[in-house]
């Protein structure tokens, strides 16, 4: 593991600047070892503290929640202090709500650069307890709202990040596109009596490894793992609970989220971000995740030659309708043929050298 000390977080700031940031969930419920109605107040959530981090330097902020006046107090605070945000009411676990947030976004600021699924809630319904018990003689069905929230949820913001990050995508230097996910302690190690949670937050690790494993290319992707949060969020039989036990600094885990979003180097990226107690953060990077032997180094290897040769088809396409749009008059002359073959020079010999080659043939 490698320490992240909060002096990173803002090192890359000046990448935000005038890029869209869409949050869901302002408010984020960290209560996960007791069935408790409570909420995060939006004025404490973790989602806030990035969102505001995000708004201070320069970027423009898109939330989702269901508590919109609660969203629409981040956004006030935003604005009061320079920012540019809006707010849109909610629920992410109807697709058509957040599909329209996402088009909210679009019709307001007309790209979005970086998404933050962090609408999340507690363990509900008491999975495992349950199960020992019985109604009219037979088990009870289930309460599966943590998995709708946590994950469908989740999944359904992923799919329309991937569509709205893509749309715009233009590689280069200034190229920012993020997908950060918040997990939690128990994306890593599984939690007593939270057992719809630790499936929930396991689950977003892999999807996260899966999204990287797909679009590392063009998506920055990360998970950040924080510990119980210390927001006044938490209920005084939770606080007497953890009694004497070091609790993560609020500000620390907005931080660590906006550094996993800014961070350039691409070598970091696909990595887990753990918050573990109230000191700094820790990253876990890619090849620390990875068996990486016998069949898994096998299956590593193929996926690895897989994305290469997509990797190398999508240049391979751009390449030829550049040679389409730049030079569609001497394509009727040569025929398609010669266009294909000067794109394949491009594969491997660079643009400089092929496009000039192109007209010469012409000639």
């Amino acid at each position: 593991m490698t320490t992240v000390p909060d002096s990173d977080f803002f090192v890359d700031a000046d990448r935000v600047k005038g890029k869209v940031v869409l949050i869901t969930g302002i408010e984020i419920w960290i209560i996960i070892m007791f069935n408790t109605d409570s909420r995060a107040g939006a004025a404490n959530g973790l989602g806030r503290s990035a969102a505001i981090y995000f708004g201070l330097n320069g970027a423009k902020v898109v939330i989702g929640d269901l508590d919109i006046k609660g969203a629409e107090g981040v956004v006030q605070e935003i604005k009061t202090a320079g920012g540019d945000a809006v707010a849109q009411q909610c629920n992410v676990t109807i697709w058509e709500e957040q599909l329209s947030l996402f088009q909210f976004a679009i019709k307001t600021y007309g790209h979005i650069d970086i998404v933050v699924p962090n609408a999340g809630i507690s363990e509900r319904g008491a999975f495992t307890a349950a199960a020992t018990t019985a109604v009219n003689g037979a088990p009870s069905k289930p309460n599966l709202k943590t998995l709708e929230v946590n994950l469908i949820g989740v999944l359904y913001s992923t799919r329309l990040a991937l569509y709205y990050l893509m749309t715009d995508y233009a590689p280069g230097s200034n190229a920012l596109k993020s997908l950060v996910f918040i997990g939690s302690m128990s994306s890593l190690e599984s939690i007593p009596m939270a057992a719809l949670y630790s499936v929930s937050k396991h689950a977003v690790v892999a999807l996260m490894g899966s999204i990287y494993g797909e679009y590392s290319d063009r998506i920055r992707v990360g998970v950040v793992c924080p510990w119980f949060a210390d927001t006044a969020i938490l209920p005084t039989h939770v606080k007497l609970f953890l009694a004497g036990l070091p609790l993560t600094p609020i500000q620390r885990v907005g931080g660590t989220i906006f550094r996993v979003a800014t961070d350039p180097n691409p070598e970091t990226n696909g990595a887990i971000y753990t918050l573990p107690d109230d000191g700094e953060a820790y990253r876990i990077d890619r090849p620390d995740l990875s068996l990486n032997k016998g069949i898994y180094k096998l299956l590593n290897d193929r996926t690895a030659a897989a994305l290469s040769a997509a990797s190398t088809a999508r240049i391979y396409v751009a390449a030829i309708k550049d040679i389409v749009r730049i030079c569609g008059p001497k394509l009727i002359r040569l025929g398609l043929p010669v266009a294909v073959a000067v794109g394949t020079i491009i594969l491997y010999t660079g643009r400089e050298k092929a496009i000039p080659l192109f007209f010469r043939l012409s000639e």
